[in-house]
């Protein structure tokens, strides 16, 4: 029994020692790299340019008071040389036709949408074929197709061409011609 709390005292003595040792040691790094670490500090000094200080905000007060209404159709009507009365004669004589009537399937697809793929004639009638999401409508004089009111004016063998109503900035309603050009198929 005794010999086996000796073997333990010599083997727990030789671990103490190592033990020992290497923490002796790693102390003697430790406190070198510390040093080194407050030597880089102490001859480092970083370069830093004074900022200039701000110019100070005032605030514009804004009165609405006795300002008028910037979107005020008079004054937009005015600015671009426009007589208000004839222009609103001639806008409700463009557009109040268009929205009394019944709108048409096709005025649901952008005109970007469309391709004249060809004509048919019925009863001496020209027929154009569009193509539209992979199906084939017939259209012909008077129909109507995209979102801005196009109404078809006519229909030859290389395009439709038709008439849309356009609101422009200042409220007036003005007519543009557009036409859709037949697809050819490239191969």
């Amino acid at each position: 029994m005794s010999f086996s709390i000796i073997l333990r005292a010599k083997c727990s003595g030789i671990v103490l020692g190592v033990t020992l040792t290497l923490v002796g040691c790693g102390v003697s790094d430790e406190q070198d790299l510390t040093e080194w670490m407050q030597e880089q500090r102490n001859s480092f000094r970083p370069k830093v340019q004074s900022i200039t200080e701000p110019k100070k905000f005032l605030p514009n007060p804004y009165r609405t008071e006795a300002a008028e209404d910037p979107f005020n159709s008079k004054k937009l009507a005015e600015g671009g040389g426009v007589d208000l009365e004839s222009a609103e004669a001639k806008n409700s004589a463009l557009i109040e036709p268009e929205l009394k009537r019944r709108r048409e399937p096709l005025e649901g697809f952008p005109l970007d949408t469309f391709a004249f793929v060809g004509t048919l004639e019925k009863s001496k009638a020209k027929i154009g074929l569009l193509k539209v999401n992979e199906q084939l409508y017939q259209v012909s004089l008077g129909n109507y197709l995209g979102p801005n009111y196009g109404k078809i004016l006519s229909i030859s063998e290389t395009e439709i061409s038709l008439r849309e109503l356009i609101q422009e900035t200042g409220g007036e309603w003005v007519e543009k011609t557009t036409a859709i050009p037949i697809q050819e198929n490239r191969k």
